[in-house]
């Protein structure tokens, strides 16, 4: 065989061979590329889940905290101190004053991030779950928002990738329907109430008012007049803390009517003078009111009661200014200021109550 023939030969044969390795050796890093490609995706959406698992958790062990508390509270006849700090603990202990909450076991804070850790782990994944922060507070007048920091830290021993980061989560936690437990446990457990917002409609019929607030309550103690002559007994004081209940407006003089804090007239008569919170056209509110009787006037839906509380199944909750939140429910207190948000009022009858036989509004009447 001619040596440049075999030459050749050996120079395809090792240009084959080097082809050869380098197919399999660029094979290789490829099927290592796809490996890692294929983990990193899965610990994408790993985390992903967790975010929303972590959100429904923390939802979840934040609403049997409450539930937990306002149990608690009333079958032992006390209130809680802290209820931001209580709801926290509760939350992610199930625990209260050194005692396991039933309704807590299995579904804290804690257990959900152990059971999630768990989960991680049969899937070959290391995972650490860390609650970085935790705040609950007053998001409006019937919901609390739950605002919640994890830190996450997922490492995957197979292609030694490790992801790190913080997800934040919010949550609205809505607490219509709980019992409320000022009332409960102040009235010795004689008068219970649950939050459930009032629905004013069709009381006394179609009124007409001179103020659009959305939210706003006029509440002020009864003055029932026949006529201009019955209000010179009052001061200006006086008059600026009650809501004028009468037949006619149009007897009285303008600058007379505006120092009350409201007005409320049988009649139809409309007034544009009036400057104060009125509601026209009742037909009956002087029939159907006390002296003594507490009502309230909504200044956005034309609107007004005096004895929405006949029985406890009626009962029902008004915005007010100066009201208990419901963290401030939650802790007996009903003076205004611990929690600076508009609270809520509800209307009680104390005939079945150790004071005077008259419509109050709780908070007011506890306090009294």
């Amino acid at each position: 065989m001619p040596k440049g023939f075999v030459y050749t030969l050996f120079v395809v044969a090792v240009t084959l061979s080097l082809v050869t390795l380098i197919s399999i050796h660029a094979s290789s890093e490829n099927t290592i590329d796809t490996s890692a490609r294929i983990r990193s995706t899965l610990l994408l959406n790993i985390l992903n889940d967790l975010n929303d698992d972590l959100a429904r958790s923390s939802y979840i062990a934040t609403k049997r905290a409450i539930l937990s508390l306002t149990d608690y509270t009333i079958t032992n006849g006390s209130f809680i101190n802290d209820t931001e700090s209580t709801i926290f603990d509760v939350s992610t202990t199930g625990e209260y004053n050194g005692s396991a909450l039933p309704l807590m076991k299995n579904t804290t804070i804690n257990d959900w991030t152990v059971s999630i850790q768990d989960i991680l782990s049969k899937m070959g994944i290391e995972g650490t779950i860390t609650l970085e922060s935790y705040t609950v507070r007053q998001r409006d007048l019937y919901n609390l928002e739950l605002a919640t920091v994890y830190e996450l830290d997922i490492y995957d021993p197979v292609s030694t990738i490790r992801m790190k980061r913080n997800v934040t989560q919010n949550v609205t936690i809505d607490y219509n329907y709980f019992e409320d437990t000022l009332n409960t446990v102040k009235s010795n457990m004689l008068f219970s109430t649950a939050y459930i917002l009032c629905n004013l409609s069709g009381t006394y019929g179609k009124a007409l008012v001179s103020s659009t607030n959305a939210t706003n309550w006029t509440v002020g103690r009864v003055f029932k007049s026949t006529g201009p002559g019955d209000i010179i007994s009052l001061s200006g004081n006086q008059r600026a803390e009650r809501i004028l209940i009468t037949q006619n407006i149009s007897k009285y003089a303008l600058s007379d009517i505006n120092e009350f804090k409201g007005v409320i007239s049988e009649t139809s008569d409309n007034l544009a003078g009036i400057t104060i919170p009125k509601i026209i056209g009742t037909n009956d509110a002087c029939s159907n009111t006390e002296d003594s009787y507490i009502p309230a006037m909504s200044t956005e839906i034309d609107k007004w009661i005096n004895n929405i509380m006949t029985t406890q199944e009626t009962t029902c909750f008004i915005e007010h200014e100066y009201g208990p939140t419901f963290f401030d429910r939650m802790e007996g207190n009903v003076t205004y200021g611990k929690y600076s948000t508009t609270g809520t009022a509800t209307f009680i009858d104390p005939r079945v109550l150790p004071k005077k036989p008259q419509k109050e509004l709780d908070f007011i009447y506890w306090n009294s």
